[in-house]
């Protein structure tokens, strides 16, 4: 079957089959229960493959899939038998909107994978990494699975995203180069499709809520329009698009997909909007009760997959309750959380919380570049009389004085605004009031304080800006589309509009800048064939590695260690780990640190491995390969240019030359 269609199949089986959360619990939302019910099955069926895996199986087995897969059908056919009438009835009602939605998914699917086809290589910025956890996955025999870049080691990372992409990819047996272009086009797809269907819940109005959706998805930031008509280099600027406050990261979804980093946080950020949207969950007995269940997977699949995130989702449970947008009690969330020390997906980083200077926070002028439209179309939820009964006190306004005198210019325009918004909101629009609020109290936190990781200066908050930020995109971004379409509708009777229609637009298209000049670069580079496999277009950069890779996947057995030059991050190294299914004695040394902690020495195995391939003494090199259980070495491209091509001579008795193509070699080591 042709992958693009068997990934969007194997998706829509997931949906139906956690059709009956959203039908019980959000009966009179069929379009939210629908949007959810794509993330939530492939969610829910993820966590029970984990679950049979831990228990013994091998986790690949067509019996263990099978374990995945039987429940779920078996748990589905027997709530259509039984409700069968009122899920026609459910279903009725509602299927043109349903349509809508699914066409929607289509049209956003088919496009970003269009996109991906023009750039599929698993190669450039952090994909060989994120590409290698996938294989990691793909190859385990039992879980955790090993670290591919690590030999003899447990991924020590949160891999519950890349988790989900790979029983995707199980279930509709996509090859894994493919896999991950198609599940970027398909991550962006949920997020559009989730969008929509929120804002589609407030507004009635399907094309409005469908800007929102892409908006969601497309919009940027504004900083390309500091170039327009200069001599700045496309590329120089849409990198620096998300590089604008010093130090840091501040992706969007736009931004990652064009990107092609299938990383961790990215698949993880429809939790954060499912987890909005079940927080909305109608008030009957079986709707709450449902809704506590679906909250708490959320969560676990969130510690697992992003534990980043974790602040997001609890911020706006906590805003939610405070603002009594949300009938779920406060203990809602204690029995995830009381899990988190049996959850917690990564050991020995030692990370601890400091505080940020206030020379490295971040400049109000790069700030507003990206968060400046969205926090001016966030006043669109206020209500008129609301708001100025709340100017006329005393309190905010000291409040405000004093944010201003003792905190950095954004930390305080951020908390001004959440307390005006928190103030002034009406009712109506109390939930989408809590998720800014939440959304700016992320932006506040790296502002403030920073969690101390294995990133040395200036990059100490790098990682915290990042995850914190790219959490509030779609909390500030939804509110705000929701805000703007009030500011332009008419009001109530004899209000007059906020603002006139077309002083949307100029708006509006400030977000679009971004992605108009990214697609345009895009789709100028051609399409390698065939379509979507990111290593088969890496032949024309690197056909002699390549050809070794290719020829080597055929003959790994589970388990095989390779020797190859330790990896410098993003560059063409630790390729062949990264691209088959054979663990390195080193990868990515920088990563390892920062996934295990600045505690791991590493520098052992980088001298072992410069020894491997440079000592002329056999007994010290078959000591090595015996320490770490090498069966294979590798001297391609990046071993010829860093250790030179020429081998000892005890490489021809201690070794079985397997392969040789374009000068480049791979050797087996000769079982003893």
């Amino acid at each position: 079957m042709n992958p693009f269609l068997a990934y969007y199949l194997v998706g829509l089986l997931f949906l139906v089959s956690a059709l009956p959360f959203g039908f019980h619990a959000l009966r009179h939302q069929p379009e939210r229960g629908w949007a959810a019910a794509r993330f939530l099955g492939i969610c829910l069926a993820a966590l029970l493959h984990r679950a049979i895996a831990h228990t013994g199986p091998e986790p690949w087995s067509t019996l263990t899939l099978a374990a995945v897969l039987v429940p779920i059908v078996t748990a589905w056919l027997v709530w259509v038998l039984k409700q069968r009438l009122a899920i026609t009835v459910w279903l009725r009602g509602a299927w043109k909107s349903l349509l809508g939605l699914e066409l929607l998914f289509l049209f956003t699917y088919a496009g970003a994978a269009v996109l991906t086809a023009h750039d599929p290589a698993i190669h450039g910025t952090e994909r060989l990494m994120d590409f290698a956890i996938l294989r990691a996955i793909g190859a385990a025999s039992a879980f955790p699975p090993g670290d591919a870049w690590l030999a003899g080691e447990a991924l020590n990372y949160y891999w519950f995203g890349h988790h989900m992409v790979a029983l995707h990819g199980a279930f509709g047996g996509i090859p894994a180069a493919v896999l991950y272009n198609l599940a970027l086009a398909g991550w962006f797809a949920t997020l559009a499709q989730l969008g929509c269907a929120l804002l589609l819940g407030v507004t009635g109005a399907f094309r409005q809520s469908m800007l929102g959706g892409l908006l969601l998805g497309l919009g940027g930031s504004l900083y390309p329009w500091l170039h327009l008509g200069t001599n700045s280099a496309i590329d120089s600027v849409l990198f620096q698009s998300a590089r604008g406050i010093p130090g840091t990261i501040t992706e969007f979804p736009a931004y990652s997909l064009l990107t092609g980093d299938l990383h961790a946080h990215m698949l993880l950020l429809p939790a954060v909007l499912c987890f909005l949207l079940w927080l909305q969950a109608e008030r009957t007995a079986i709707a709450r009760a449902i809704a506590l269940l679906v909250l708490n997977l959320l969560l676990v699949a969130t510690v697992l997959g992003n534990p980043w995130n974790l602040a997001a989702m609890l911020t706006l449970f906590g805003v939610s309750w405070i603002m009594r947008c949300t009938s779920m009690p406060w203990w809602s969330c204690l029995p995830s959380l009381a899990m988190l020390p049996l959850l917690w997906p990564v050991s020995g980083q030692g990370v601890t919380l400091a505080w940020v200077p206030l020379d490295q926070t971040s400049p109000l002028s790069a700030f507003l570049l990206l968060w400046g439209v969205p926090a001016l179309l966030l006043l669109g939820l206020l209500d008129r009389n609301t708001t100025r009964a709340a100017v006329r006190r005393w309190w905010p306004v000291f409040l405000a004085i004093i944010a201003f005198t003792l905190i950095t210019p954004v930390a305080a325009l951020c908390i001004g605004l959440a307390l005006l918004l928190f103030l002034g909101y009406s009712r109506e629009r109390s939930v989408w009031v809590a998720a800014a609020i939440s959304g700016l109290v992320l932006l506040v936190i790296p502002e403030l304080v920073y969690v101390r990781d294995g990133y040395p200066p200036p990059y100490e908050r790098m990682n915290t800006v990042f995850k914190f930020s790219y959490a509030a995109w779609p909390l500030l971004v939804l509110p705000a589309v929701l805000g703007a379409l009030r500011l332009v509708n008419d009001g109530a009777a004899g209000e007059r509009r906020f603002l006139p229609r077309a002083a949307l637009l100029p708006l509006l298209g400030a977000m679009f800048i971004y992605p108009a000049l990214a697609l345009s670069q895009r789709l100028q580079q051609p399409v390698p064939r065939p379509w979507w496999d990111g290593i088969a277009a890496l032949e024309k950069a690197h056909p002699g590695d390549i050809a070794l890779i290719h020829w080597l996947q055929q003959r790994l057995q589970p388990g095989d260690v390779c020797l190859e030059s330790a990896g410098v991050s993003y560059t063409w190294s630790s390729r062949v780990s990264a691209l088959t299914t054979c663990t390195a004695v080193l990868g990515w040394r920088d990563h390892e640190v920062v996934w295990r902690g600045p505690e791991v020495d590493l520098g052992q195995r980088q001298a072992d491995i410069d020894t491997l391939y440079r000592t002329n003494r056999q007994t010290e090199f078959m000591q090595l390969v015996q320490r770490y259980s090498i069966d294979w070495i590798i001297v391609g491209e990046v071993e010829t240019g860093r250790y030179g091509s020429a081998r000892p001579e005890f490489w021809a008795t201690s070794l079985q030359l397997v392969q040789t193509r374009g000068g480049f070699s791979i050797y087996r080591v000769k079982p003893l």
